[in-house]
């Protein structure tokens, strides 16, 4: 084999490691994984839609640069209402309450009302189940 051959070969084995290494970083890795998790969640798999928004949510974690994202606070949002439908109170209300925060702090004026739909959803389960929950405790104001 020629030298020639041999640094297109190690060039080639080089961009072959460096794609495969580096594709999570790209958007589109944790876009793929969300619209996955949506069209399982559309047909109601909520164990299966969970998993593909999980990828999601580790990759959105990994990378906060992308927080500002709408895709991520209604990731969040539908993500807290899988978990209500699953019976897991205490997270739904942690991943809507993180939802509400993205929301608040990069002005996602539209996802508000279906994150506090989502929120009172959850508290009337909650009530209605008579689940335990973690109430945060409310302290005395001054007046």
């Amino acid at each position: 084999m020629s030298p020639m051959h041999f640094r297109q070969i190690l060039a080639l084995l080089l961009l072959c490691c460096y794609l495969t290494t580096y594709a999570q970083r790209d958007t589109a890795y944790f876009m793929q994984n969300f619209r996955q998790g949506n069209l399982l969640h559309n047909a109601g798999k909520i164990d299966s839609s969970l998993l593909f928004y999980e990828k999601a949510n580790a990759w959105s974690k990994q990378y906060p640069f992308f927080d500002t994202s709408k895709n991520v606070t209604e990731l969040m949002s539908v993500m807290g209402r899988c978990y209500r439908l699953q019976n897991k109170p205490q997270l739904a209300h942690d991943l809507l309450t993180k939802a509400l925060l993205n929301a608040r702090t990069y002005h996602h004026v539209d996802a508000k009302p279906t994150i506090f739909k989502r929120l009172i959803a959850l508290h009337e389960y909650i009530a209605e189940k008579n689940l335990p929950f973690n109430y945060p405790p409310v302290l005395e104001t001054e007046l």
